[in-house]
């Protein structure tokens, strides 16, 4: 009995100490919210974990599937930030797409009290059942856990106040935007394209386009409010995040080649052996505006593709790369169409990395393999495009990205984009990327200010 006392002593401290610390980094502004986290005991949820871990602000996985994680606990931080941006109040009624350890949908449920209503969904019948266990032990039998596809919602109780997916999705069901209240809010961890890549640069950027998107219902279109970066476990089931093709071109070099489509890679791969030749772009860049075209491509080109891995032995002399390690690995992307393929090239440099090379601007060049030029034509095309635009997705500073408004609109809306937008139509609606949205809505109000 002792020592149950001192263990729950032990978590208490370590529980408060946590929530002080995501309010000392501004994670946690409210104090319905702080509440919820000083409440709700976090390790009655992860039974079997370490105190200190349970209560250390990282994420916990808690199922794997060939070893890569597909539920887990969120990390704190984030579900604070989420919490924060889907602004609850006594008594609504609340959706959540992901129940994982049921430990978001306890602090929910705290939030909302006893006159709302928490219903939180997955996919997998032991998780649920877990949920559902977890829930009862730590005092919130109240919360409805369901076993089902999360992309169809739950009708029976819409609609609802609020929506919140704990799984990342790159396509909004047509289902959340019908059960969403009018003004009701979604909050969700959401990919701007449809394509996984495999590209990373340790220690400086991740290859990801995912941000926590929080929308709001108005009326025909759910409209961002706001967004920041994140990364989450992808959705499962009629929605699930699409990925690419990927292709092992050469394993002992660790060289693959990622595709949105089929491609004749074996005979690409030959290609990418041989003769090529450059297109100079005229455009100069600089590391950072990497990932905006990246995203810019691959939501505007069905052909994109990735190239990534080693280039050291003398096979690969002629690689291209958008960067490289002094280790000889490299990364870069282009279009690839039938048996030719583009891909983007800065100079090599001798230790990159004990340079500038990654603020230092540089002039694109097109390197091309193959007997076509339609891959090297369409990619300079689409770099005066995304340069004209004003260089839109700017991932490395997310003051930038606040400047991208996003707009869903139903599939059948048959809404096409206008100046300065960009529509990328998926399975379940058409999604709406404008970039000079800001600058837009001003010269609007110019216009009418009497």
């Amino acid at each position: 009995m002792g020592i149950f006392y001192e263990e729950e002593e032990l978590a208490f401290r370590l529980r408060q100490g946590l929530v002080d610390y995501l309010k000392k980094q501004g994670h946690i502004q409210t104090p319905q919210i702080e509440q919820a986290f000083r409440t709700v005991p976090r390790h009655l949820f992860l039974p079997g974990v370490e105190l200190q871990k349970v209560y250390s602000d990282i994420y916990v996985a808690t199922k794997l599937e060939n070893d890569i994680p597909i539920s887990s606990s969120s990390q704190p931080a984030i579900m604070a930030y989420m919490l924060e941006q889907l602004a609850l109040q006594p008594g609504q009624r609340v959706l959540e797409i992901g129940a994982g350890t049921g430990y978001n949908a306890a602090l929910m449920a705290h939030i909302v009290g006893d006159s709302g209503h928490i219903v939180t969904i997955d996919i997998d019948e032991d998780i649920v059942a877990a949920a559902q266990a977890h829930l009862q032990t730590a005092g919130w039998p109240q919360v409805q856990v369901l076993c089902a596809d999360g992309s169809a919602g739950y009708p029976a109780l819409a609609p609802y106040d609020r929506i919140i997916l704990t799984v990342s999705a790159d396509d909004i069901a047509p289902a959340w935007h019908d059960q969403l209240k009018l003004g009701g809010k979604i909050v969700l961890p959401f990919k701007f394209t449809q394509f996984r890549s495999m590209l990373y640069i340790p220690n400086l950027l991740p290859a990801t386009d995912q941000v926590v998107l929080n929308l709001q219902n108005a009326g025909d279109h759910l409209e961002s409010i706001s967004m920041r970066g994140a990364g989450f476990m992808p959705l499962r089931g009629t929605f699930a995040v699409q990925t690419g093709q990927l292709f092992s071109l050469d394993p002992e070099q660790k060289l693959t080649l990622t595709s949105t489509r089929n491609c004749t890679w074996k005979t690409i791969f030959r290609h990418l052996k041989g003769a090529y030749s450059d297109r100079a772009t005229n455009i100069s860049s600089t590391y950072m505006d990497f990932w905006g075209l990246h995203t810019w491509l691959i939501l505007r080109e069905a052909a994109y593709c990735e190239l990534a891995g080693h280039a050291h032995h003398r096979r690969y002399k002629n690689l291209p790369s958008l960067a490289q390690f002094a280790d000889g690995s490299i990364a870069t992307y282009g279009l690839c169409i039938d048996d030719s393929i583009s891909l983007l090239q800065r100079p090599w440099e001798e230790n990159p990395e004990k340079t500038d090379y990654w603020v230092r601007p540089f002039e694109l060049v097109i390197r091309s393999f193959g007997p076509g030029n339609a891959p090297a034509q369409q990619l300079l095309m689409q770099i005066n495009a995304w340069n004209e635009a004003g260089r839109p997705f700017q991932w490395y500073n997310w003051n930038l990205l606040q400047n991208i408004k996003i707009r869903v609109f139903p599939l059948e809306s048959g809404y096409e984009a206008g100046p300065d937008e960009l529509l990328s139509v998926r399975k379940g609606s058409r999604i709406v990327f404008a970039w000079r949205w800001q600058k837009m809505r001003s010269q609007e109000l110019d216009n009418t200010s009497p």
